[in-house]
Formats: structure tokens, sequence, C-alpha cells
């Protein structure tokens, strides 16, 4: 797996963050908003919330790698390269080395939602191509598609992913999400539906919930079917045990969601693969931090589990939104990819934030509790871990995935005198400067083992040799231990290149390889000798590309139409509005009633309702030049209308408390 999140670069600094119960969300920069389009005070086309979880590197991206001229880099959308670059991350963290992968039966389900970017590049820019780049640039020929279900996108390709293994459509998957195009635009359109916490925080299941704060990320994850796994020796995170998705259907709102549609997914799910919710101990929930929505989610589950299970505040509740906030049509993957973290280290981060709890929420004797700081994570029943994932999408989609712990069966004996390739440590890059960066990240990866288990210096040799790419910038580290393995990658790190003796056949073969040779590793390595283990993938050069999606400003005179309670917007804070995916709708005059009317009976007079000025006035150039239209009057009111639509004639409430709609305690 790989990917980058808010405050973290890859997933050894995400699991940081959360164990620490950090706050990743910030205060956005001039590039994402501008000032003056921000108010607390919740005015039209401005956005009333300024925080954000972003990443830091999103422009960046490695052309030349993947052979691709810079031009071709600007043009494409940041998702095209984000995916590329974590796919290929992923796929040397599954032990591959992705060059080797050409023609096989390898399939790519990324979810995305439509961004904006757009350059003079049609391959660049279109959204279908996200998945396929990757498999045009490894020539892989198992499926390769974009999933749209909106929030839910990567919860969803991840299920369709394993759907694809488990009907043998492919034998490996790349599945995750990406939502890297967080901008104006997009704050100020959720802002004027009041999607966004004016506090600036994710406060799932809390009862200070006002709302979700959106966020960027990326996330990738490898599938194979777990026999096949197995018999290939590949390192394993988890298992995914179950998985599925439903749909709202009717609800209170297109994009309300659906309590009783979201219990009988679970329901559903555990039903066909035989899950017992009893021994689930814990559920990354969906939990976006708002007032409705977490109340119907977390009351699904609980009934859910009551459906199988008896049990009491057994299983922990929690949602990595509270750290970085909602990744969109990435928060899915970002959701799994945190479970695997947290079985791998068998601890539950703490929710940060997390105060009083929503009072719309039943937990008390529920299976649930929410935990205030972080904890050895231990199985409810049973010998291994067993945890639950919650994706659910503002179109109504719903996906929900079993995730248990992995438990090798018994460990292959190694062979008590490794071979001398054991102890040669290759490199290799496209630049010196990554080659650079290689060296400082298994440096890094090092420091992080508090106890090295056995064999690992023997492990970190085969999967160097085995599993990555020889590329022409190359060096190699030839060490007894680790200490000197260590050291060696500091020197490296600098710059400077270790002393290697040709006085044996180790070193001979390490300035051999260094020299340009191709050697035949695998043949060195008798069989169960070593193991292929998850290590730092490539260090892609970070060169920044990007064109600027700020649309251009139409300045007109402001005289030209009429517009009640205006003020005037070229003073003050009160800056131009953007015209924002506006064109002009060809008027249609129908006559009056009792016969045609003379064309100078009367005025013509055409009303602009919830139009902002700058698109007024573009109007007003169309309409006058066409003659169409003598007279515009502008109505924008002071604050957009919340409507709420109740279909009281079904008398029934969607939130799952099958209750009539007047007895809701949500008051929809």
């Amino acid at each position: 797996m790989s990917g980058q999140f808010p405050g973290a670069d890859n997933t050894d600094e995400l699991w940081d963050n959360l164990l620490a119960g950090r706050n990743s969300v910030e205060a956005l920069p001039e590039n994402y908003l501008d000032p003056r389009f921000y108010s607390a005070d919740k005015q039209p086309g401005k956005s009333y919330c300024k925080q954000a979880g972003i990443l830091k590197d999103r422009d960046c991206f490695d052309p030349l790698f993947f052979n691709l001229t810079p031009h071709e880099a600007e043009s494409m959308t940041p998702h095209q390269r984000l995916v590329m670059q974590e796919s290929w991350k992923a796929l040397e963290d599954a032990g591959y080395n992705p060059i080797t992968l050409a023609g096989l039966a390898i399939s790519v389900y990324i979810g995305a939602e439509p961004g904006g970017y757009h350059h003079d590049s049609f391959t660049g820019s279109s959204e279908a191509i996200v998945a396929s780049r990757l498999s045009y640039f490894l020539d892989l020929k198992g499926p390769a598609m974009v999933v749209n279900t909106g929030c839910s996108s990567s919860g969803v390709a991840i299920h369709q992913a394993c759907e694809s293994l488990r009907h043998g459509e492919s034998n490996m998957a790349l599945a995750g999400g990406v939502y890297a195009l967080l901008d104006q635009r997009g704050l100020i359109s959720l802002s004027a539906i009041d999607m966004l916490s004016p506090s600036g925080q994710c406060h799932t299941f809390d009862a200070t919930a006002d709302g979700t704060v959106i966020s960027e990320g990326v996330g990738m994850v490898v599938l194979k079917r777990l026999e096949d796994a197995e018999a290939d020796g590949d390192p394993i995170y988890g298992v995914i045990e179950a998985s599925g998705v439903n749909q709202d259907g009717a609800s209170n709102g297109i994009t309300a969601p659906n309590g009783e549609a979201q219990e009988q997914l679970i329901r559903d799910i555990y039903h066909k693969f035989a899950i017992d919710p009893s021994q689930i101990s814990y559920v990354e929930a969906h939990g976006t931090g708002t007032r409705l929505g977490d109340p119907v989610e977390a009351n699904a589950l609980i009934r859910a589990f009551r459906q199988r299970t008896d049990a009491q505040g057994y299983c922990v509740l929690g949602s990595a939104k509270a750290n970085l906030g909602h990744a969109a049509a990435g928060a899915g993957v970002i959701g799994l990819i945190k479970i695997l973290l947290s079985i791998r280290h068998r601890r539950l981060p703490a929710m940060p934030g997390f105060e009083r709890l929503n009072p719309l929420i039943e937990l008390e004797g529920s299976p649930f509790y929410i935990n205030r700081q972080a904890i050895d994570w231990r199985p409810s029943s049973g010998e291994r871990l067993l945890s639950a994932l919650n994706s659910f999408g503002h179109s109504g989609t719903n996906a929900h995935l079993v995730i248990g712990e992995y438990q090798a069966g018994q460990a292959v004996c190694q062979c008590p005198t490794p071979p001398t390739a054991s102890r040669i440590i290759p490199l290799s890059s496209k630049t010196a400067e990554s080659l650079q960066d290689n060296a400082r990240a298994l440096a890094r990866w090092l420091d992080r083992r508090e106890s090295p288990a056995e064999g690992l210096l023997a492990n970190i040799a085969f999967t160097l040799q085995t599993a990555r790419e020889a590329m022409r910038v190359r060096a190699a580290v030839v060490a007894t231990d680790l200490p000197e393995l260590q050291a060696q990658l500091a020197q490296l790190a600098n710059g400077d290149s270790p002393i290697i003796s040709s006085a044996d056949e180790t070193g001979r073969l390490a300035i051999e390889w260094i020299g340009g040779a191709e050697i035949d590793w695998t043949a060195l390595w008798p069989a169960g000798s070593a193991k292929r283990i998850h290590l730092p993938s490539y260090q892609f050069a970070k060169e920044r590309y990007w064109v600027d999606q700020t649309p251009q400003l139409v300045i007109v005179e402001q005289d030209a139409f009429e517009e009640p309670n205006a003020t005037d917007e070229s003073k003050g804070d009160n800056p131009p509005q953007p015209s924002t995916g506006l064109f002009l709708a060809r008027p249609v005059w129908q006559e009056t009633l009792g016969g045609a009317a003379d064309d100078d009976a009367g005025q013509r007079l055409l009303l602009l309702v919830g139009f902002n000025s700058e698109q007024v006035a573009q109007l007003q150039l169309l309409s006058t030049s066409a003659g169409a239209v003598s007279t515009v009057k502008s109505w924008l009111p002071a604050r957009s209308p919340r409507r709420r639509v109740i279909r009281n004639w079904r008398l029934r409430c969607y939130c799952g408390c099958k209750s009539s709609v007047a007895g809701c305690r949500l008051n929809w």
C-alpha cells in the first residue's frame, strides 16, 4: 500500500500522526482560498470555512521517470500523476518490480471525481484516463476503470477489485482513490449548501458536530486472492474477508443518508460471508462530522449488530476524518489504510477532539464505544483482529468491507548459512538525487525498527535484488550487519559512495552490478532462504507542475443594469465574483393571451434570480447586443434559502428509526 495524506508524505508518517492524535487540518493558504472570498458570516459567493487538509506536494511529479515530457506533465490532471506514482510505490511495497508485470491480467480500479483541471491536452484532462494511464505505462491487461459514486468512490472501487479477483477476471488488482483538486470554487459551492464546518473541524460523533471539513488525499492498495498471495510468498498486511455495495434509493433528499439501506447492507454482507459481528472489535466509520449523518450511520450499525449479538461495549468506533478531514473520493481507501496500519501495530488511535457524544446516537447498551486515548487492540473474541469499514457516498451508493488480521502458517525455515548475495544491498534510480533519497528513506525505515526481526538483513537484500527495477544510476552496499548497513546508507545519502573491496566474491558481484551487469539474483538464493518484505519504495523527483485554474474575470461597467441592495464591488473587501460555468440560455418569448402582442406594446422584463453581479453583467452585454431585452433586473438574495422537502405522504422517515416523519428524532 502507499499514499499521501494531509500532514503525511507516506503511510509511516500517517501512522505517527494518527497515534499521536494530531489534527492535520490547517488554515488554507491563498493559492487555495483568496482571503477576499472568505466570510464567517456565510455570504453568497464566499466560503465560511477556511480550514482543510491539503497535500503539500499535490503538484509534484517525476515526468521523466514515466517517459513523459514536462509539458505533458503540466497538461495532466494531478489525479493521473498521483495515481501513477502511488501505484508504483504500492507495487514495490507489495514486493513486486512493476516492470515485470507487463502483459498480465492486472486490473486497476480508482475512485475519483471530476476535478476541473484543464490545459491543452484532451488525454491530460480526461478523468477516464486516471486509471488506464497506469495500465498503458505498465502494459497491464486487466480491466481499468474510474469509479465515481461520490464520497464512497474508493470504497466501491476496492469492492469492484475484490469482485474482479473473486470471479477470476484478474489475478492481481490495484485499487484506491484520489482527491487533490480542492479549490476556492469547490469551497464556495459546498458553503452554499451548508455542508462545511464553520469551526473548521470534523467533530465525528460529537455533540458539537457542525459539518465536515474537506481534505485532499491519495491511497492505493494491491490486492490478490489469498491463496495466490500465500503461494507466491507475498508480504500480506491483512485480508478483506467480505465486501458489498448497495444504494439508498428514495430518502429524505438525494444526498441524504438512508439508515435503513445502510443497515440492510451490513446485514446482507454478514449473512452472505458468514461474518460474526461479535468478533469485530473495531469499525472505521464514514463519520463525516455532520449533525444528522453521524447519528444515521451509528444507529444503523447498532441495529445491524444487534441482529446477531447482544454483547455490549466491545467494539471501538472511530474515523480518520477526525484527524484528516474528508478526502472525498479518497476517503474509503484512507480508512482501509488506517485499519491495516492499526492491525500491523496492534494499536487503536484515539479520535482527536471528541468530548461529548451526539445525543442522537444511542451507544448506551450497544456493542460500541469511542476511545478517548490510544489503546492496545485486542480481539473481542477468537484469536485474531477483525474490523469493518463503512464508506458512504452523497450519490446514495454505500460500501461496507470486513478486514481481518492475516495469520501466517508455519514459518518457512531459512537457511542457517545465508548465501553470498545476502550481504549485497543494491540501490538504483533514474537520477543521482533520487538515489540519495532512496538511501535516506531506507535509513529512516531502519531507524524505526526497535527490535529488528531475525534475518532482516537477508530479507532486505533479497527484496531489493528481486523486487526492484535495475535503473541507470546504481550503487550498492556490502554489509555484514544492520549497523554497518545504516552507516553506509548515511554515506550514500550524503552523496558519497561506500568503498567496496573486490577481494571476495561478494564485492566482485556488487561491483559488476554497479557497472551495469545484468545479474540473475534469484538464482543465487536457495529456496526458502529469504522472503520479500515491505520496504520503502522509490523516491520520485519533486518537480512542480500546475496550471492555474482560476477563472479570468471580465470587468464591465456596473451601471448598465439595476440590482437592488447591491454594493459597489469595486471597493472594500467585496471582490468581483468569478463566472463559473455560466453560458447564455436562449430566451424563448411566448405570445400573450388573446393573440400576438405588438412589439412596442410593452416593456420586456427579464428577471435574473440568484446570479451574481458579474454573471448579470455578462448576460446584459449578450442580451442588449442581440436586442432581445430592453431591461434586465437582478435580484440576489442576501442568503440562499435552505429548503427542506419532507415527504409526508410516505408517513415514514428514512433515517432508519421506522417512525413517522413527525416522530423522527432527527427532525427530518
